[in-house]
């Protein structure tokens, strides 16, 4: 066998497994790349921490990838799709785990890891949770529909991750004939916390932030992996909203972060002189995508290109609304959600299409008098969006 075609399958097996690992962060038997993160564990293990301060366990059946980000940089925790549709949707448009829910995911973790329970049925769970919440002063009712909801979702998380999975009965039920009984994966289980002695000790949320390394190699080091980072989970690196250290630093070594940034992904690099960004032909590894399905989505491309084409002035806040106005009255038949004669319809479209905008830093909000201006990668977007045809159908290209 040709030993150079040996060598780029072995490359293209591990490109595969990290953008699993980097989209999923958990792999368990039911996901195929499993078998090429066990495979090249080693050289994985070690690029993910060198280059990304990421630590990845890998078990026998599970991988797991611990990302150390910090708290205003987290994310939403998704929950796993339950049917065909919900699985098509993009994926900031499924369900998210709520406030309510994560802290009913850190109640059942603490009670599955004091417990040596392999199954249990969800009755069981839910009885030690609420003994476990009253020692912590937290208040809980399964009479309650919003919290028999969170608990639901807690359990959906954990199930999506592989901590538990369902052995009988109906998912989520309880106190009935069918009730939920559930398998617990207890190496899964400990691989939950990346660090659960600096969790336990944490008195607030600053003791939960990334030790920040000091002095010589190490500090450089540790800036190095910081800004591979953004380019990998970013939308963009815009060279203004670096500090004046990181952006000489970013500037000094960018064809080398770059070039870490797209070994990683296997995306393109693209460059301005206002910074970086990772091209990708589809919609590989975004949490974000854009454009998409959707009546916010559509609607903040629709403004795209009525933003760009004040090149270098704000858009005040009034105007944004007096666009979007109009291009409700301009799609009515499509976008049944708003409705362009009523303010309050129209001040909440334009609100959720500037917030898409600015989370995929398109646009920059003055936080004053919500003036939005518009950032370079815009206008990518600028041309995207086709004339209304004859037949008065919305086309998008």
């Amino acid at each position: 066998m040709n030993p150079d075609a040996v060598a780029q399958a072995a490359t293209e097996e591990r490109l595969r497994a990290t953008r699993a690992l980097l989209e999923r962060q958990v792999l368990t038997p039911r996901d195929p790349e499993l078998v090429l993160a066990r495979r090249h564990r080693e050289e994985l293990a070690a690029t993910l921490r060198d280059q990304l301060g990421a630590t990845l366990t890998v078990t026998a059946d599970t991988a797991h990838l611990a990302k150390h980000v910090s708290l205003d940089g987290a994310r939403p925790l998704r929950l796993a799709p339950r049917s065909a549709n919900e699985h098509s949707k993009p994926i900031d448009d499924r369900r998210r785990l709520q406030q309510r829910g994560c802290l009913l995911v850190c109640l059942i973790a603490g009670v599955l890891e004091r417990k040596t329970w392999t199954q249990i049925p969800l009755g069981v769970i839910a009885e030690e949770v609420l003994t476990h919440a009253r020692s912590l002063d937290i208040t809980l009712d399964w009479r309650s529909r919003a919290d028999r909801i969170a608990l639901t979702d807690a359990i959906e998380f954990l199930a999506g991750v592989g901590v538990v999975e369902l052995r009988a009965g109906s998912a989520g039920q309880m106190d009935s004939d069918d009730e939920a009984f559930y398998d617990v994966h207890r190496r899964r289980l400990a691989l939950l916390l990346a660090d659960p002695v600096r969790t336990a000790e944490a008195a607030a949320p600053a003791d939960l932030q990334p030790l920040e390394q000091s002095g010589g190699d190490l500090a450089g080091r540790h800036r190095s992996r910081r800004l591979v980072r953004a380019l990998v989970e970013d939308p963009v690196l815009y060279l203004d909203d670096l500090d004046e250290e990181d952006r000489m630093y970013f500037v000094a070594q960018r064809g080398r972060l770059e070039a870490i940034a797209a070994h990683i992904t296997g995306l393109a690099v693209e460059r301005r002189r206002e910074g970086t960004a990772l091209v990708a032909t589809g919609r590989e590894l975004t949490d974000r995508p854009f454009p998409a399905r959707g009546h916010v989505k559509q609607l903040a491309l629709l403004l795209l290109p009525e933003l760009c084409a004040r090149d270098g002035c704000s858009t005040p806040a009034e105007e944004q609304r007096a666009i979007t106005r109009s291009l409700l009255q301009r799609h009515a038949e499509h976008w049944s959600t708003w409705e362009a004669h009523e303010p309050d319809s129209v001040s909440r479209a334009c609100t959720a299409a500037i917030d898409v905008l600015a989370d995929l830093r398109l646009v920059r909000r003055d936080p004053g008098d919500g003036a939005v201006y518009t950032l370079p990668l815009a206008h990518r977007y600028r041309a995207a969006v086709g004339r209304r045809a004859a037949n008065a159908q919305l086309e998008l290209s």
